[in-house]
C-alpha cells in the first residue's frame, strides 16, 4: 500500500476555513495509481490517498480502521464482482461511496449499478472530465458516465441517454412503458417494451414509430405525435391496439408529454398494456372513434363499470336490448349526446338541470355497460338512436 497526504493550513490566506480534506481509497494497477492520484488533487489538493493493487490489501485497512470518503475500484480488479462482494464493501465502510471506473461497457456499467456501486466512470474521459466526475461524487452524487449509457444497446451518442445518467437502469427497469419520439423515430425504449411487445430498441428504432400500431389508429396517432412535434396542444392519452414483434394484439393505454431533449422537441411517451380491463365493448366503440374522437383523449378502459357487470364477464352485446331498458327521458338524453351536445345544452334543449343531465348520463352509462359518455354516444349511433 503507498498513503500520500498534503500538510494542510487550517485556513486559506485570507483567514476562510477551508473544507475538510477527502480521504480516498484507490484500488488499480501500478500504471493507473499515479494519474488516478493527480485527478483526485485536482478536486481535493489536500486528499489522503490510500493506494492498493489488489481488494485483499483494501479490505486488511478497512478492517484495521480505515474509513474513506470515496472508493476508487478499477474494474480489473474486481473479477467477477456481484451484489454479494459490493454489499461487504458497504458494510465494512458505511459512509464511502463505491466508484468503478472501466472502458466504456453498457452491461458492465447496468452489472455495476445493480450490484450497488455509486457511479461508474469512463476510463477514456478526458481528464477535467474524469476531474469533475469525482468531485461530483465526492459530494455524495450518484453518476454513471455518459460514454457508458451513450452506447447502451447500440443506441449511439443519444442526448436523452446522457442526460439521463445514472437514472437510466432506474428507466430501464420500469413497470410500465417507457420511449422517446423524436422526429419519425423512437429514440429510446426500456425494457417493458421488450417483455410485453417483443420490440427490442433495435426494432423500434428501425421502423417509423407507428408503425406496430393498427387501422385505424395509425394514421390518427402518426399525425397527433408529428403535430405535437409541431408545437399543437398534447393530448394527455390515447387508448389503441398495437400488433406485437409476434404478430399478436394487444390494446395499450398511453400517456404523453413533449420536452426539449439535445436541442430539439421530443415525445415522451409512458404506457402499459390494458387489454385485459377491455370488454368487447371497448373494443368496439374505439374501434370506431372517428381522428377526432381518438384525439380527445377522453376515452379510458373499462375499469370503473359496475361490479355486477364485471362479475357477469363480457357486458350486453351490441344489440338493441340495453338501448330497450333505457327511459323515456334517457333515451333523450343519450340521443343528444350522441349529436356532440354538452351537459349544459342539454338541460336547456330538455327543459332539466344541468345536475339532473349528469344524473341521466351515469344512470345511461352503467346500463350500457361503458365507461364514459363519449362510448355511451358511440354505441347510440352505431345502433341508430
Amino acid at each position: 500500500m503507498t498513503t500520500s497526504k498534503h500538510t494542510r493550513s487550517a485556513s486559506d490566506g485570507d483567514g476562510t476555513p477551508r473544507s475538510r480534506a477527502h480521504t480516498v481509497l484507490t484500488v488499480s494497477e501500478p500504471l493507473e495509481q499515479s494519474a488516478l492520484a493527480m485527478l483526485i488533487r485536482r478536486v481535493d489538493a489536500d486528499a489522503t490517498i490510500h493506494e492498493f493493487r489488489t481488494l485483499a490489501g483494501a479490505r486488511d485497512w478497512i478492517e484495521t480502521g480505515g474509513q474513506p470518503d470515496l472508493a476508487v475500484v478499477q474494474a480489473e480488479t474486481m473479477g467477477n464482482f456481484g451484489a454479494a462482494a459490493v454489499r461487504m464493501w458497504k458494510l465494512s465502510a458505511p459512509n464511502a461511496m463505491l466508484a468503478l471506473y472501466a472502458a466504456p461497457d453498457a452491461e458492465l456499467g447496468r452489472r455495476a449499478l445493480a450490484a450497488g456501486f455509486d457511479a461508474v466512470l469512463a476510463r477514456t474521459a478526458e481528464p477535467p472530465e474524469f476531474a469533475a466526475a469525482l468531485g461530483f461524487v465526492l459530494a455524495g452524487n450518484r453518476y454513471i458516465a455518459p460514454a457508458f449509457v451513450g452506447q447502451h444497446s447500440g443506441r449511439g451518442g443519444c442526448a436523452f441517454l446522457g442526460a439521463c445518467g445514472w437514472a437510466l437502469p432506474l428507466l430501464d427497469d420500469l413497470p410500465v412503458g417507457l420511449f422517446v419520439l423524436q422526429g419519425e423515430r423512437v429514440i429510446y425504449s426500456n425494457r417493458y417494451m421488450i417483455e410485453h411487445f417483443g420490440y427490442t430498441p433495435d426494432h423500434l428504432q428501425s421502423m417509423s414509430f407507428w408503425d406496430p400500431v393498427i387501422d385505424p389508429h395509425k394514421s390518427q396517432i402518426r399525425d397527433a405525435a408529428l403535430g405535437w412535434l409541431r408545437g399543437e396542444a398534447v393530448t394527455p392519452n390515447f387508448v389503441a391496439p398495437i400488433r406485437t414483434k409476434d404478430g399478436a394484439v394487444r390494446w395499450i393505454e398511453s400517456f404523453h408529454r413533449v420536452l426539449t431533449i439535445g436541442g430539439g422537441p421530443a415525445v415522451v411517451v409512458a404506457c402499459i398494456d390494458v387489454t385485459a380491463r377491455m370488454s368487447a365493448v371497448d373494443r368496439a366503440v374505439t374501434a370506431t372513434m372517428t381522428p377526432a374522437e381518438l384525439a380527445s383523449g377522453i376515452y379510458l378502459p373499462g375499469e370503473h363499470r359496475p361490479p355486477a357487470l364485471l362479475a357477469a364477464g363480457e357486458p350486453a352485446p351490441l344489440d338493441g336490448a340495453a338501448m330497450a331498458a333505457l327511459t323515456d327521458r334517457q333515451r333523450q338524453v343519450l340521443g343528444l349526446l350522441a349529436v356532440g351536445s354538452s351537459n349544459k345544452d342539454i338541460g336547456a334543449k330538455l327543459g332539466i338541470s344541468e345536475a339532473t343531465v349528469k344524473l341521466h348520463v351515469h344512470h345511461i352509462m352503467r346500463a350500457l355497460g361503458v365507461s364514459n359518455r363519449t362510448a355511451a354516444a358511440l354505441m347510440a349511433r352505431r345502433l341508430g338512436t
